[in-house]
């Protein structure tokens, strides 16, 4: 079962002084589960911007919505 920690954070020094009290592992996992979520944002708003083809162009070109669903988020080590 996981650990729940709570914590009250007013301002970037409080923040950052709080991340360096947890252990690392959970401090990392902390920022993975935010910038995640930051990023879903941006993909999300970028996915409906991007422009669909209201039919195919030419028997050469990638199918309506190809660039909607290459929009994609990725973890990179």
């Amino acid at each position: 079962m996981a650990r729940v920690e709570t914590v009250r954070i007013e301002g970037l020094a409080q923040l950052d002084r709080a991340l360096r009290e947890l252990p690392q592992r959970i401090a990392n996992r902390g920022l993975r589960a935010s910038v995640y979520a930051g990023a879903k944002v941006i993909r999300d708003e970028a996915r409906s911007r991007a422009p669909k083809a209201a039919q195919s162009l030419g028997p050469k070109q990638p199918p309506p919505g190809t660039l909607k669903r290459s929009v994609i988020m990725k973890h990179i080590r």
